[in-house]
C-alpha cells in the first residue's frame, strides 16, 4: 500500500473528463526503491498494485 500511495498517478486528458490511466512502470521503481522493496518482492507487489489500480480505475469511472 506505501508504494501505490507514493506513486503519481497518470491522467489522459483532452476535449473530454480526465481519465484515470494508473501508474507508470517508472513511478512504481521509484517508490518501490525509495522503500527498499527487494527485488524477489515485485511479483507479488506488481500483482497487489494491479488490484489497487484497477480498483481505483473502477471506482474513478463509477464516479463520473
Amino acid at each position: 500500500m506505501a508504494v501505490f500511495q507514493r506513486c503519481r498517478p497518470q491522467w489522459i486528458t483532452g476535449m473530454h473528463a480526465p481519465v484515470y490511466d494508473g501508474i507508470s512502470a517508472t513511478e512504481i521503481s521509484a517508490a518501490a526503491g525509495l522503500l527498499g522493496v527487494e527485488r524477489e518482492e515485485y511479483p507479488d507487489l506488481l500483482f497487489c498494485l494491479d488490484v489497487l489500480i484497477q480498483a481505483t480505475s473502477e471506482a474513478r469511472s463509477e464516479a463520473a
